[in-house]
């Protein structure tokens, strides 16, 4: 990958969903070391340092979303690099998942993405942006005890639409591309462990060395060193790529 060029991103501004927790926080604070304006967005009121402005938005309502593209339209003239990262995982049986949840998962994780990119194709344009979107492992990995089918349909229909955008706009200069973490040690992460029964929780922990070919689960900025990398000019000729920061899950 080679290293970034240090303040090689100084002059963009990234936007930055559910960026004040976990992955999202940790891309933000990458984000800003380089020198980025960065913007964050979440649903609850933000103090984090590692944003210029925080827009305090329900992404999972259309009115959220417009929330986040009226501020960008009147605050700013171009938008270098949107991050798809908001988003929710709720792990129960087919039969258990009524339709709550799973239009809860359809909102956030798949319509909220489609919906920001869309409303905020005049930005991208100005500065031939680039979108990265934040997939998973579920999209195409299951685990047992780990029942996911409302979230791995998302984060399927996710690498799809990242696809799909990146040829439809690639004609424009805008570059798409998505990350699709293994395990990565969050709050997030730790909640959804401590849902699951006892014995799903140990099994899930004394399975690590033989899911992880490296041995461990990853850390949030081993997801923000990769964004931070898909933003930069060297990465100039990926467009359509999902790539996997699992710690080798994905290898068996």
């Amino acid at each position: 990958m080679g290293a970034i060029v240090m303040n090689e991103l100084s002059e963009q501004t990234v936007l930055v969903t559910g960026g004040t927790k976990g992955i999202g926080l940790a891309i933000s604070q990458a984000f800003s070391r380089q020198g980025a304006r960065v913007i964050t967005v979440g649903r609850h009121h933000s103090d984090e340092p590692a944003s210029a402005h925080h827009i305090q938005a329900d992404l999972s309502t259309p009115e959220g979303c417009r929330q986040v593209a009226d501020y960008v339209r009147e605050t700013e003239t171009r938008l270098d690099v949107l991050v798809n990262n908001a988003g929710m995982a709720r792990f129960s049986t087919l039969g258990a998942t009524d339709d709550g949840p799973l239009e809860a998962h359809m909102a956030l994780n798949l319509l909220a993405p489609y919906r920001l990119v869309r409303d905020l194709l005049p930005q991208l344009r100005e500065s031939s942006g680039c979108v990265i979107n934040i997939s998973s492992y579920f999209a195409r990995r299951m685990l047992p005890d780990r029942p996911s089918s409302a979230y791995s349909m998302t984060k399927g229909g996710l690498d799809a639409l990242t696809g799909a955008l990146a040829f439809e706009l690639g004609p424009e200069g805008i570059r798409v591309n998505g990350i699709a973490p293994g395990t990565v040690d969050t709050p997030q992460f730790h909640q959804n462990l401590e849902g699951l029964p006892e014995q799903a929780r140990i099994s899930f922990q004394q399975a690590i060395p033989q899911l992880y070919p490296l041995g461990r689960l990853g850390q949030p900025e081993d997801i923000a060193a990769v964004a931070c990398f898909l933003a930069s000019h060297q990465a100039s000729w990926m467009t359509g790529a999902v790539i996997p920061v699992d710690g080798g899950l994905t290898t068996h």
